[in-house]
């Protein structure tokens, strides 16, 4: 079991935002994600550097035009290469609202494939219990993820010993930032 904590700071008026392991805290996680970035990058160091690289555009302008910006959700994947150390070791793919629900968001490693599945995050409310998982390719649960409170601090139930943590990170990363960080609300439904 593991718990991943979100350290948010604020620095020249923009916030920074920083993951750790409790359990590790030399496993650092580190995201460029803002509302305005155009290519995102993930990064967590620690043996090793894993880095997360978007290999395609947001085309953020868009996101300023009503009716477009709600046809980029549906139609946007972001893609990224997965690098440990310099050299490219996978994919991921994130896609809008137009895939499967359970399918829609996955990365593959070294041949295997393993899918991002959302769980109860598709409403956010106070107080509320948020529970998704990552699933192989015979929808077995691989990890378990939980977030139980209002603040950024994620349980992790690693079931297969093969998948490494640093792996698991990126997504509960991308899922922090898109669905319960200040910049994963978009400038016009920003409230």
């Amino acid at each position: 079991m593991y718990t991943l904590i979100r350290k948010e700071e604020k620095i020249n008026k923009r916030y920074e935002h920083i993951f750790y392991l409790e359990e590790n805290p030399q496993i650092l996680g580190y995201t460029n994600y803002r509302d305005t970035t155009e290519k995102y990058e993930w990064k967590v160091a620690g043996e090793h550097l894993w880095e997360w690289k978007q290999i395609n555009r947001n085309y953020r302008m868009l996101d300023y035009i009503p009716i477009i910006n709600t046809v980029k959700a549906f139609c946007l994947e972001l893609k990224y290469k997965i690098c440990k150390d310099g050299e490219k070791i996978g994919e991921a793919f994130f896609y809008g609202f137009s895939k499967n629900k359970n399918e829609r968001d996955f990365f593959v490693v070294n041949g295997k494939k393993y899918f991002c599945c959302q769980g109860n995050t598709d409403f956010i409310r106070p107080f509320k219990k948020y529970e998704w998982t990552i699933e192989n390719m015979e929808h077995q649960v691989v990890v378990k993820i939980e977030k139980t409170s209002n603040k950024s601090i994620y349980r992790i139930e690693k079931l297969d010993p093969e998948l490494e943590i640093e792996l698991v990170i990126f997504p509960i990363m991308h899922m922090d930032m898109a669905v319960f960080s200040r910049e994963g609300r978009g400038p016009v439904t920003a409230g």
